[in-house]
């Protein structure tokens, strides 16, 4: 895997893991440790799409001057600060810390802005220069000597960030070996410290080199011929034990078979869905908690349970409303018994067929009425546990979806409506 490859892998997994996280903090937005670990991975990945060319190119075009290696090296240094304070928030308690913890805090908060403005100083003296130019342009991609503002502003970053990784190694992979009965939590954390170590063989490359040209021997090879693969392997590693540990809260829930539990249910309620869209979709009234505006449910893959169980309950309210619509001694009903019965069908088959034909009916009918209270709809099961639940109207979803009695007896519903809706 080429150098360039991997920066769009790196990116993409940056990404994934600050949807992960965000989704997380929006949920829990007063905890400082996940307000923390959420705009890290915002900075972090946002740090790697600027190595991006069209990335940089683009903010340098804008900006009128090689704007993108402060940005993206302070959102660098901003990145490990975040992530050293996620931790302190994690370990501690701040409630019996007291100032203390408050200081340290401010203390390495100031190390941080300090780190920055130096860099920022240093570039300010010489922004033109090639130590700081992405591409083939500069400095890292073709070698040469280093400006002296170019090579103090890398080593402020290399110190500064090679010492936070360090940190953040130190207390990963503690927290893996703590975490060992939890697996997803444990594999998660051994790849951030696994991103740790690439991470800091990064600037610790970075130092060296520069002191080697400072001194005045120029190696043999370029900084991107090294550095290149390290950073975007430390952030893809390191992002990856993100959303691995993140994830692994909700499939790790329970001791026994997690990945195997989390399947059957997202199954489970992939199943459902079509048929729960639909009731969704006529009624929105019956759902619990209002639809997702970015991504559809069913490409959600956390919480599988919460998600299954919300299927079932607004299924289930609107149903209730539907059967107030076609009760079960509606024609419609009747015609659907009558034709189950043709075909062979009895017992738990017979009746899920009545009902997607109940269903399909009372819908229409339902559309005809938008404005109508919905009757029997509020959380509440049919009367059985979940797995009885889930497999009734599995039954009826396939039914749905299979048999041919569920359109039969809407298309007679609708010849027979029709021409009294034109005579009207």
């Amino acid at each position: 895997m080429t150098s360039a490859v991997l920066l769009v892998v790196a990116a993409a997994v940056g990404i994934a893991a600050t949807a992960v996280k965000l989704r997380h903090f929006l949920r829990d937005w007063t905890d400082p440790a996940m307000r923390a670990l959420t705009v890290s991975c915002v900075a972090l990945a946002t740090a790697v799409a600027i190595q991006l060319p069209p990335v940089y190119l683009a903010l340098n075009d804008a900006a009128g001057f090689n704007a993108a290696w402060p940005v993206q090296h302070v959102l660098a240094v901003l990145a490990a600060h975040l992530v050293v304070v996620f931790f302190l928030h994690s370990t501690k308690d701040t409630r019996t810390e007291g100032p203390g913890f408050r200081r340290r805090v401010n203390a390495l908060g100031g190390v941080a802005i300090a780190a920055s403005a130096l860099m920022c100083g240093l570039f300010a003296l010489d922004p033109g220069a090639r130590d700081f130019v992405h591409g083939p342009g500069g400095l890292n991609d073709s070698g040469g000597s280093p400006t002296a503002a170019g090579a103090g502003a890398f080593l402020v970053f290399s110190v500064y960030l090679g010492t936070a990784i360090v940190v953040i190694s130190r207390q990963s992979a503690r927290w893996a070996r703590k975490a060992r009965h939890i697996p997803w939590l444990s594999a998660g954390l051994a790849l951030v410290s696994a991103g740790t170590l690439f991470g800091f063989a990064y600037c610790l490359h970075k130092l060296l080199y520069q002191l080697a040209t400072v001194a005045g021997w120029e190696p043999g090879w370029t900084v991107s011929s090294v550095e290149g693969w390290l950073m975007p392997a430390a952030t893809a590693l390191s992002a990856s034990g993100v959303v691995l540990a993140a994830s692994g809260a909700h499939l790790g829930r329970r001791p026994r078979g997690p990945v195997r539990m989390w399947w059957g249910h997202y199954r489970a309620r992939r199943a459902l869905y079509p048929l729960w869209h639909r009731f969704r979709t006529v009624m929105p009234e019956i759902g619990l908690i209002p639809p997702g505006r970015v991504v559809p449910d069913w490409l959600l893959l956390d919480n599988a349970a919460f998600r299954l169980r919300r299927a079932v309950v607004e299924t289930w309210d609107g149903a209730r409303h539907i059967r107030s619509l076609v009760p079960p001694e509606d024609p419609v009903a009747l015609r659907a018994k009558e034709l189950g019965e043709r075909a062979g069908l009895a017992g738990d088959d017979l009746a899920a067929v009545i009902t997607a034909a109940t269903v399909e009916v009372g819908l229409r009918r339902r559309s005809a009425c938008p404005k109508a209270e919905v009757i029997g709809a509020g959380p509440g099961f049919g009367g059985g546990d979940l797995a009885d639940e889930v497999d009734w109207w599995r039954r009826v979803a396939r039914a749905h979806r299979r048999s041919p009695i569920p359109g039969a007896v809407l298309a007679e519903y609708l010849e027979e409506t029709l021409p009294r809706t034109a005579d009207a």
